[in-house]
């Protein structure tokens, strides 16, 4: 369970039970024996520079109630304790072997989790915002009721309740986290449909929802959520439903897109998918799915290379046995045309050589008619 970055007793325990787990030894009859290290000195403590918030109007996050209203640290460990306790388990009605019903306690995760992240992009937009004192004002009521929309939206589309809603903003891209309980009060498990005995809601996942929404917005190309699309279809096909994360990240987007044009913030969530889209897709071409994509890419390529140039081989050997022909046809034209030049003197060297000797015979050389 993620509690508020901002409460210190959650940050203490935090730190005692890394120290814990890094220094246990487990053995077949106990839990793990630890050393628990000393703690560090004041003046080190001290030394260590103040952490840069990317959303310095959230102040490390918010913990909002299912009814949209902003929660205490202290009010949302009580609620969370008490949902643990509390919800763990559910009864289910059973038929003995004698006939008899009878009701058996099963237990279960009384509390659950669904994250729901923002478009890299719209989130980089958010924080551009923050640079500028007027604007900053207008992110956390978006956000508070933006948070209270996805309460009543799972609520809606599942039939479980959302217990409450946390937003992290400094951990990794910009989301939420809907806590949520499958069991009611009085312990029953909590379905709109047929799903007894359903521990969990159908999701497509955070990996599928990046790559599917980045196709979607032209930030990837839509190969890159074939994977993703089969999924998708798949759910939809097999179960009739559209996955509950895909449909809140959806209101997540179609949010970021009111708000903007409410706002007249186009230039700012512009220039965000422009400069998300060049480095994403520096990112995308190192991935190793890619990476192995064009390697198979290039194999191809280069056999069809050499195909290409065995056909040229076989072209060029076709063409220099045409030349051949070619030269050997020339060449025996060549004879033939000698030879006929050569019979060609002879016969005029004889019609000349006869027309002189029938001149020799006429009386005092002149021709006669």
């Amino acid at each position: 369970m993620h509690l508020d970055s901002k409460d210190k007793i959650h940050s203490d325990d935090q730190k005692l039970s890394r120290s814990l787990r890094s220094h246990k030894k487990r053995r077949k009859d106990s839990r793990f024996l630890a050393v628990i290290p000393q703690p560090k000195s004041k003046k080190h403590e001290e030394s260590k520079e103040p952490k840069v918030l990317k959303y310095p109007s959230l102040d490390g996050g918010l913990l909002i109630s299912a009814k949209g209203k902003e929660m205490t640290s202290e009010k949302h460990a009580l609620l969370h304790t008490w949902l643990i306790k509390k919800l763990s388990f559910y009864w289910r009605d059973e038929i003995r072997p004698d006939g008899r019903m009878r009701r058996r306690k099963i237990k279960t995760d009384g509390v659950l989790n669904l994250e729901i992240s923002f478009r890299p992009d719209h989130a980089m937009a958010l924080m551009e915002l923050e640079r500028d004192p007027e604007l900053s004002k207008l992110i956390k009521p978006f956000l508070m009721e933006l948070a209270y929309a996805l309460a009543v939206e799972f609520k809606t589309k599942t039939g479980l309740r959302a217990m409450c809603v946390q937003l992290h903003p400094e951990e990794g891209v910009l989301h939420f986290h809907i806590t949520f309980t499958a069991v009611s009060n009085y312990n029953e498990l909590m379905w709109l449909d047929r799903g007894v005995g359903r521990k969990g809601i159908r999701c497509l996942g955070p990996q599928h929802i990046g790559d599917l929404r980045l196709a979607r917005a032209g930030i990837l190309p839509l190969d890159s959520a074939e994977l993703a699309e089969e999924d998708f279809k798949r759910i939809h096909k097999t179960h009739g439903e559209i996955p509950i994360d895909w449909q809140l990240s959806e209101l997540v987007v179609v949010s970021c897109q009111d708000f903007r044009i409410k706002h007249k913030l186009k230039h700012y969530f512009d220039a965000a998918k422009k400069r998300y889209t060049k480095e994403v897709l520096g990112r995308f071409a190192k991935r190793p799915d890619q990476l192995k994509k064009q390697n198979l890419q290039l194999k191809e390529d280069a056999e069809n290379a050499r195909r290409e140039i065995e056909q040229l081989k076989i072209d060029l050997a076709t063409t220099v046995q045409k030349a051949d022909q070619l030269k050997a046809e020339f060449e025996e034209e060549k004879q033939k045309n000698e030879f006929f030049h050569r019979e060609n003197e002879s016969l005029k060297k004889f019609l000349m050589e006869e027309d002189y000797e029938e001149t020799e015979r006429k009386p005092g050389g002149m021709e006669m008619e």
